[in-house]
């Protein structure tokens, strides 16, 4: 099976878009017009994804926090690639030659890691300390390509339904990077890096296929700049990325002293406090009194 020639891309709405990111868009389309090209917007790609998401796995969904569509995004691409194949590329991300001439058609999944070594255009990206077990860290997810019916596709889209079923924010954290932890990067380099040795792939630094991550520079420090150019990333937002009535496990019944239970009882009951005083004052002074008779007795037998 090989890589078929269709590219995928997804944003909030089109019309939003700011100029710089519609030209990238247009570009794109220019480069590679023997490719079918698919942009989706938010309606569009919640279609998509209730057709093909079970009836269960749609349900799940239905608990993200609108304001997080970008869990919506990450699902949507692994989805997408995994019963089309082809190629996802976010919208700020570009190819500078067309897709034909540089993307190896018959791979099965390319996998890609960020260039994060000391000399390199982004240095310690994706060296997260929940992937400290991945040389070279997180696996790339703003691009996708692959064959249809990866298994490593298949694996991501169950990690991320599985992270929002089981979702706290204590977990998983808000913001950006809780979304990198639920359905990002962190999530899909989890699900698929137990499979890399049964299942083929090719390793590829895509810049040398001349795609870029980002349409504002190809270097970390200006990596960041596409979040300012797209109003409420999700990266400002300090709030749960899934809404549910999150299961709090019970207090468990605490084994107390005695000591520690009568301590309490005589706390909260200063009458027993006094009886007791009572009562063990009456008893010191009986013993002692039958002392002091056993005594005398024992003297003037």
């Amino acid at each position: 099976m090989a890589i078929p020639k269709k590219l995928f891309q997804t944003a909030k709405a089109y019309d939003i878009l700011p100029v710089e990111i519609k030209d990238n868009i247009g570009r794109l389309r220019d480069l590679n017009p023997d490719w079918d090209y698919n942009f989706f917007d938010d309606d569009a790609m919640k279609a998509y994804l209730e057709a093909r998401l079970s009836p269960e796995d749609w349900d799940a969904l239905q608990l993200v926090n609108p304001r997080f569509g970008v869990v919506l995004a990450d699902l949507f691409r692994y989805l997408v690639i995994y019963h089309e194949g082809g190629v996802y590329l976010d919208i700020k991300s570009m190819a500078r030659k067309p897709l034909t001439s540089s993307v190896d058609l018959g791979s099965n999944f390319v996998l890609s890691q960020w260039p994060n070594k000391i000399g390199q255009n982004y240095v310690g990206y994706g060296l997260h300390p929940e992937l400290s077990d991945v040389p070279g860290g997180e696996f790339q997810q703003w691009n996708i390509i692959a064959e249809p019916h990866h298994p490593f596709l298949k694996a991501a889209v169950n990690q991320v339904i599985g992270n929002i079923l089981s979702y706290t924010p204590e977990r998983f954290g808000t913001a950006a990077y809780g979304v990198l932890r639920l359905s990002g990067p962190i999530a899909y380099t989890r699900a698929i890096y137990p499979l890399l040795e049964h299942f083929t792939y090719k390793a590829v630094d895509l810049a040398e296929w001349d795609i870029h991550y980002s349409l504002y520079g190809d270097n970390g420090g200006q990596r960041q700049q596409h979040q300012s150019a797209v109003p409420g990333h999700y990266s400002t937002i300090r709030e749960p990325i899934v809404l549910k009535e999150v299961y709090v496990e019970p207090p468990q019944p605490v084994i107390t002293r005695l000591g520690d239970l009568l301590a309490k009882e005589l706390r909260e009951n200063v009458d027993l406090v006094l009886k007791i005083a009572v009562f063990s004052i009456a008893s010191t002074l009986a013993l002692m009194i039958t002392l002091l008779v056993l005594v005398a007795v024992t003297i003037f037998r």
